[in-house]
């Protein structure tokens, strides 16, 4: 990564640096919608909810403008009923609080399930970056101290210390009142000199000393460190491994190569990268095609062999695509598919040992038959006929087509 100075932050983006409030959600929003095809802007004004999610309590206007979800994207979640969990920023982006942007074109009759967690997330984001503090000497007859770091000049006009604290040998300095220009007869002990934008790097003190003085500069907030194996750098030690893997997730994604981004710049790649490292660390394993494991995108290419491996209380991810076989579960695990288009050609066997197992978000061909008691059985479809309970406790909602 390249750095643009010593003792600066690698971004100068203002949107990354700046970022101090901590998105804390103004209450959970949870709203669906059912496309006709042929959409790329979901309109949350102006929703469809699915017909097959009955008494689903579709939120109203009003209470999606009060959720802010441009602001609060980060707490954001989507999850689409043929493609999976949407990633922010490579799936879709937020364009404002009553519209979602996305970077496919949906099918139809696809349900885009979406929730606003109501958690605290802090919006101050722990970028690689070096302390922003800065020190030196002032030489004797010298007045400017350049300091390297890019600040906001003439922040909160009507106080004498802004965006950055100035200390000469040891001693708190006040800005000008009103950021006058510095001036031996000035209201205070330094001027913020401005460069471009709103934004500079030097302070001109009012006076000179016939001695040596030594300074520090400290800029108001909260320090970012470099963090220990800085996590962007082995973001990007990555990016050769992701860039080989394009080929097969974009065709089991069902989508053109041209979609993956070719040279993402260092936020997005931050970003992309968190999801990916957050998703790694969901499931315990992960099921999809031979081609699929050889790109180290599945961790087994059958239920079977994955259900044969895991623990009880462990979860699968089945991967989209057509999955031949019969499964029987015979622990209590967890099986969350990437949708409609997640396809299990065969039945699903939750057997009485699998108590408290849960399946969602998958399709099946075959026959779902519950002999355990206390699964849940939800967002899931099935072509094999009404699904058989034979066991008590369970909450079994399958749409049948």
């Amino acid at each position: 990564m390249s750095v643009q100075g010593k003792e600066t932050l690698s971004f100068r983006r203002q949107d990354v640096k700046e970022q101090k409030s901590l998105a804390v959600g103004n209450k959970s929003l949870r709203f669906a919608h059912k496309s006709p095809g042929g959409e790329t802007v979901i309109d949350l004004t102006s929703l469809t909810t699915p017909p097959e999610m009955t008494g689903f309590p579709q939120p109203s206007s009003a209470e999606i403008g009060e959720a802010r979800v441009k602001f609060f994207r980060n707490n954001l979640r989507l999850i689409s009923s043929d493609k999976g969990v949407l990633i922010d920023y490579l799936s879709y982006n937020v364009a404002t609080s009553t519209s979602i942007s996305l970077n496919f074109t949906t099918a139809v009759d696809e349900i885009i399930i979406g929730e606003l967690v109501q958690e605290t997330r802090a919006a101050s984001p722990v970028v690689d970056a070096e302390s922003r503090a800065t020190s030196g000497t002032v030489s004797a007859g010298a007045t400017t101290i350049n300091t390297g770091l890019l600040f906001e000049i003439n922040k909160h006009p009507s106080e004498q210390i802004g965006a950055v604290m100035v200390f000469i040998d040891g001693d708190l300095q006040l800005r000008n009142v009103g950021n006058a220009t510095a001036a031996p007869a000035a209201d205070g002990n330094y001027e913020e000199v401005p460069a471009a934008g709103g934004l500079g790097s030097i302070i001109e003190l009012n006076s000179s000393e016939a001695f040596d003085r030594t300074y520090k500069v400290v800029p108001v907030g909260a320090l970012v460190e470099r963090p220990d194996g800085s996590m962007m750098a082995v973001i990007e030690t990555l990016a050769g491994q992701i860039d080989a893997m394009v080929p097969v997730l974009a065709d089991a994604a069902g989508v053109p190569e041209s979609q993956f981004q070719a040279n993402p710049n260092d936020v997005n790649l931050r970003q992309f990268g968190d999801k990916v490292l957050k998703h790694d660390q969901l499931y315990t394993a992960y099921v999809g095609s031979a081609a699929e494991v050889d790109a180290g995108l599945a961790t087994h290419s059958s239920m079977t062999s994955a259900i044969a491996a895991l623990s009880a209380g462990d979860s699968i991810y089945l991967l989209k695509g057509t999955h031949t076989e019969d499964v029987t579960v015979d622990k209590e695990l967890h099986i969350t598919g990437a949708g409609r288009s997640a396809v299990l050609a065969g039945t699903l066997d939750i057997d009485a040992a699998a108590d408290f197992s849960s399946v969602q978000m998958i399709k099946t061909t075959g026959l779902i038959t519950v002999d355990g008691d206390g699964s849940f059985i939800h967002t899931t479809w099935t072509t094999g006929g009404t699904p058989v309970d034979n066991g008590t406790g369970n909450d079994v909602k399958v749409i049948e087509e």
